[in-house]
């Protein structure tokens, strides 16, 4: 595909144009918004990816002008983002962006992403090719095709229509449905082709208008997009299994050291907002290499599967049980007020351990090592 890159940041837009490079797709990258837009004015790109924070165009007002633009074909916007919050993201929806990237950016959710947009792009390429191709001749066209005045009454209906009209409980001369209404009213305002998507009788049905007459009569062309928001659906479950898989440990399920990072930034300020204090413990399964070595590597995992799961099942839910790698785990114990309150959990986990061995059939000599230190009293810094 082509592809126009935004970002000012001069080491991430060299990562972003080697990695779209070495994947095969055409990239032209600029450092800021001008200069990107001058380029899509020109040269329109199926995708473009940008950093929302730039100076004197941020990525939303380039995406609001994009989107001004009314190219014939669609370009898929993905923001890069280090912002967090359903409300931003909402946000920049509304002004036209179709998907995010959070910085800095992983190699994996970028090309997955890129699959969606390619996949959309080729589908809404192909399913508004279709309606130019069929606009001539509404009522043999297999797509339902209406005709309606700037009040919303339906004036025309070709034959695709029928199925509509009686869900709808309507016919020719009658108002039609609100959604019809509402693009048929946006696009009087806008001037500018407008869509919309409907769930027809169990199929999801996506209506355009494109202008509306001197005479105030709009045609709206539909098309069945049903197949295409499954694989859309489906595209988003695989995203979504990627993103996971890359910050939980295959072996466990247990978060992995990535993950216990980012919580360990976010309990210590939590922590210190609350003045409370916060517990940091490194579990180490004793003669780990023995076990392996004397009754092999797939009891070893299952032993490791047995600790990693008890010690999250014993802590409480505002706990963290990571899998920092091998045989060691790391716990976050945030909301504690004194030091001798881990030694009690601590002496808890080793005997819960004990048991839930026992239970698992695993005839091995599981005991653990543990060591802990205490947010702020041991050291105010994480990495510490």
């Amino acid at each position: 595909m082509h592809i126009l890159i935004a970002e000012d940041d001069v080491i991430s837009n060299k990562v972003l144009h080697r990695i779209l490079s070495e994947a095969g797709h055409n990239v032209a990258s600029f450092d800021n918004g001008h200069s990107a837009l001058e380029h899509f004015r020109t040269s329109p790109t199926p995708v473009v990816i940008s950093d929302w924070m730039m100076p004197r165009m941020d990525g939303l007002e380039l995406c609001r002008h994009v989107r001004a633009l009314n190219l014939p074909e669609y370009t898929h916007f993905i923001l890069l983002t280090a912002r967090e919050g359903h409300q931003s993201y909402r946000e920049a929806m509304d002004n036209g962006v179709d998907d995010f990237l959070t910085k800095p950016v992983n190699k994996e959710q970028l090309l997955i992403k890129l699959r969606v947009a390619e996949r959309v792009v080729r589908q809404r390429q192909e399913a508004e090719g279709t309606i130019r191709a069929l606009a001539r001749f509404p009522e043999d066209n297999p797509n339902p095709v209406l005709k309606v005045d700037r009040d919303g009454r339906i004036l025309y209906a070709n034959r695709a229509c029928a199925p509509l009209l009686t869900q709808w409980q309507c016919q020719l001369g009658d108002t039609a449905p609100e959604q019809i209404r509402e693009l048929v009213e946006s696009l009087c305002r806008s001037g500018r082709r407008q869509e919309i998507e409907m769930i027809c009788d169990e199929r999801v049905l996506s209506f355009s208008a494109t202008s509306i007459s001197e005479e105030g009569v709009a045609y709206l062309y539909g098309h069945d997009i049903t197949d295409r928001k499954r694989a859309e659906n489906e595209l988003i479950v695989l995203k979504n299994q990627a993103e996971a898989n890359s910050l939980h440990d295959q072996l466990t399920g247990l978060p992995n050291r990535r993950l216990l990072t980012d919580r360990l930034a976010q309990e210590a300020l939590r922590a210190q907002r609350l003045k409370q204090k916060l517990a940091l413990v490194i579990v180490d399964i004793d003669n780990f290499k023995q076990i392996n070595d004397g009754y092999g590597h797939e009891i070893g995992d299952r032993v490791i599967v047995t600790v990693g799961h008890c010690l999250r099942d014993t802590l409480r839910g505002t706990d963290t049980v990571c899998r920092w790698g091998g045989d060691e785990m790391v716990l976050l114990l945030p909301g504690l007020t004194e030091h001798s309150q881990v030694a009690t959990i601590c002496g808890k986990l080793c005997q819960a351990v004990k048991q839930r061995v026992v239970e698992a059939g695993l005839e091995v000599p599981v005991t653990l090592s543990l060591g802990s230190a205490l947010f702020p009293d041991d050291s105010s810094d994480t990495a510490e």
